[in-house]
């Protein structure tokens, strides 16, 4: 008898999304490191580690947190150099700055153009979002208004699904605890004063309740 093999064969296609996401990421850090050395900048093994945060982040980081993730690679590159790679980034059009009052300057190294953000009020957690008809509704403001549009800027802000269940389990919390209060508020507090106080008579009239006499 002839036996078949249940055993599954290769998909289709055997890239995995973190296969695909790793060669986006090094297809964008190639092309930073092209638009740098086509202007002559030096690409050092510390300016490379910046651009490959800058190219594989998504989350928008801040200057101070490119730093900390190379620090481990290359303890002695200062804070400094990362802003200077910054700086020569911005003047290529290669990474776009987000300016916050509250959260400081991020940036975007894989989209250096504009486009819109979902950003967290709670912790600053920043997401890309598509957004269609943007394109569109640039070219219509510019008719209306008579203006050239160079540039534009789309933030939605709200709270991250972890920050709102943060507050929902504090909110909770909370309310647990309030009750426990209205509970022990009703009881009365149970100290000496409270139990030594005079108590009520049938008639309404009140009567002393004797004190314990303390031992000698």
């Amino acid at each position: 008898m002839k036996r078949f093999s249940h055993a599954p064969g290769p998909p289709p296609d055997s890239a995995t999304s973190q296969d695909r996401q790793e060669k986006a990421v090094e297809r964008r850090l190639d092309e930073l490191i092209a638009r740098l050395s086509e202007r002559g900048r030096r690409i050092t093994p510390q300016r490379v580690a910046i651009l490959r945060v800058l190219a594989g982040s998504e989350g928008h980081p801040s200057a101070e947190q490119v730093h900390r993730a190379i620090l481990p690679m290359f303890p002695t590159t200062s804070l400094a150099t990362v802003y200077k790679t910054i700086h020569l980034l911005k003047a290529e059009g290669e990474i776009l700055e987000l300016e916050f009052s509250e959260f400081g300057n991020r940036y975007d190294g894989n989209k250096p153009y504009p486009h819109p953000h979902v950003i967290c009020s709670g912790c600053g957690a920043i997401v890309d979002a598509e957004v269609s008809g943007l394109t569109e509704m640039t070219r219509r403001i510019a008719e209306e208004t008579g203006f050239a549009i160079t540039t534009h800027r789309l933030d939605f802000y709200g709270l991250c699904p972890k920050c709102r269940a943060e507050r929902a389990a504090a909110d909770r919390a909370g309310a647990r605890g309030g009750e426990a209060g209205d509970a022990a508020g009703a009881a009365g507090p149970d100290t000496p004063a409270m139990r030594n106080r005079p108590a009520p008579a049938e008639n309404g009239a009140t009567y002393d309740v004797p004190r314990p006499i303390a031992a000698k």
